[in-house]
């Protein structure tokens, strides 16, 4: 799987103009969560949000966390 990661200020409007990569295709899913100045954090407690939402704010939890370890694993084998 591939990703990319940005931090973008919208505009008055509240739109937001994304170039994406060729190599990611013509259908790409988009996940929008609000960024702090200085960490990025989720408002919602876990007991507001459902099944799929938990699950998804643990797997971003999860690939930003910095683990050097793991970072050398990936290495290994992406490439």
């Amino acid at each position: 799987m591939q990703a990319l990661r940005m931090i973008r200020e919208t505009s008055e409007e509240g739109t937001l103009h994304i170039q994406v990569p060729k190599n990611f295709g013509n259908k790409v899913e988009v996940i929008v969560i609000p960024a702090n100045e200085e960490v990025n954090t989720i408002s919602l407690k876990e007991s507001e949000m459902n099944e799929e939402e938990v699950f998804l704010v643990a797997s971003y939890q999860a690939v930003i966390e910095d683990d050097e370890e793991e970072d050398a694993v990936w290495r290994k084998y992406i490439k």
